[in-house]
């Protein structure tokens, strides 16, 4: 039992230590964006990066020996792949300090991910998009039918008088996104309503069903999938709590069943010696 809990707090110990190790590889990547910063502090800062690779490369293959089939198809296999994907990436940035690719430096950034894996909410959120990915790609055939429909209305309608616009169906796809994401729309309208007086109802029209009910529509489906996540983690924390109240109800059965054992043998045992003195 001692030898459990040293092993778990081991456990907890080196999750901690590699979490933070993470994040401060976050830090440093940003920091050797600033030229000056990197001037002064390049070769420290680097040589950190380097001896952290080694340290991740040490903890995944710890964890896959600790875990050897439940690292690979386990409960948590698809956040223990994408950290070994993330670490194998990362750890080509090595090879730059025998070949002077120092191109290959980019890679180790990507060891910034794996904060994904290192935080349970973050999980979950992430564990949620992925989940509502299907429902997200049918709503983005929609989006597709929406801006196909209303590019070729406005290049038929408006390609004359603003080709900058609405030159062509390409031209008109791109305007569209922009003023679905309302960057300088308003301009965009007021120019076509110089000519176009009813061309408003063009414009309301698209950005009432694209910006407003499409998009929510997405948000509505991320939020939904991630409200079911959590009902199913908290089943999944419910369901386990009830079997390890199970496996000690059990536990304990078994040694008040031994106890009861031994002191029945101890009283025939006593028994038998008063008889024998009689």
């Amino acid at each position: 039992m001692r030898q459990k809990r040293f092993l778990i707090r081991a456990k907890q110990i080196g999750e901690g230590f590699i979490t933070i190790l993470i994040v401060l590889n976050a830090i440093v990547a940003g920091l050797l964006t600033d030229a000056s910063i990197k001037l002064e502090y390049g070769n420290v800062l680097n040589a950190f990066c380097d001896i952290s690779a080694f340290v991740f490369i040490f903890e995944m293959l710890v964890r896959i020996s600790w875990g050897r089939k439940d690292f690979w198809v386990g409960k948590d296999k698809r956040w223990n792949i994408f950290d070994f994907i993330i670490t194998a990436i990362s750890s080509v940035s090595i090879i730059y300090a025998n070949n002077s690719l120092i191109t290959l430096r980019i890679f180790r950034e990507f060891r910034v991910l794996r904060i994904f894996s290192r935080f349970k909410n973050l999980r979950t959120i992430l564990d949620a998009m992925i989940d509502s990915f299907s429902k997200i790609a049918w709503t983005g055939v929609l989006f597709f039918v929406f801006y196909y429909v209303y590019a070729i209305i406005g290049v038929n309608f408006f390609c004359k008088e603003y080709p900058d616009y609405f030159g062509n169906i390409r031209i008109a796809i791109f305007t569209l996104f922009q003023i679905m994401t309302l960057d300088d729309w308003n301009q965009i309208t007021k120019d076509v309503l110089e000519i176009y007086p009813l061309a408003w109802m063009y414009f309301i029209s698209f950005i009432l069903i694209v910006s407003y009910i499409l998009l929510n529509f997405i948000v509505g489906i991320i939020i939904s999938s991630l409200g079911l996540m959590i009902d199913r983690e908290r089943h999944e924390t419910i369901s386990q709590i009830k079997q390890d109240i199970k496996e000690v109800k059990s536990r304990l059965k078994k040694i008040d069943g031994t106890n009861y054992s031994s002191r029945t043998d101890v009283k025939q045992a006593n028994g038998g010696d008063v008889k024998t003195k009689r």
